[in-house]
């Protein structure tokens, strides 16, 4: 083939709709994120515990996994680590 033979791809509206919103969902989960994570340094936090691997810790919820009822329960009984 020569090129010319090439059948062009025609990306349907409906699939660049989903990635223009796959997009904004994204940097809204982002700001999300460093909304979360300033709070817990700001209350001096190990985020690096938060964030562990740990099953209820804070990076579950990027993994669409919602631990926000546990992961409350475990910081309100003072599981985590403060600095101060």
């Amino acid at each position: 083939m020569d090129g010319k033979d090439k059948k062009i791809m025609k990306v349907s509206m409906e699939i660049q709709n989903k990635m223009h919103k796959l997009a904004k969902i994204s940097a809204q989960a982002k700001n999300l994120d460093k909304e979360i994570m300033e709070y817990f340094i700001g209350k001096e936090y190990d985020l690096e515990e938060l964030y562990g691997k740990k099953e209820f810790t804070l990076d579950n919820l990027s993994k669409e996994n919602d631990i926000t009822d546990q992961f409350v329960k475990d910081m309100e009984s003072n599981k985590y680590t403060r600095y101060c």
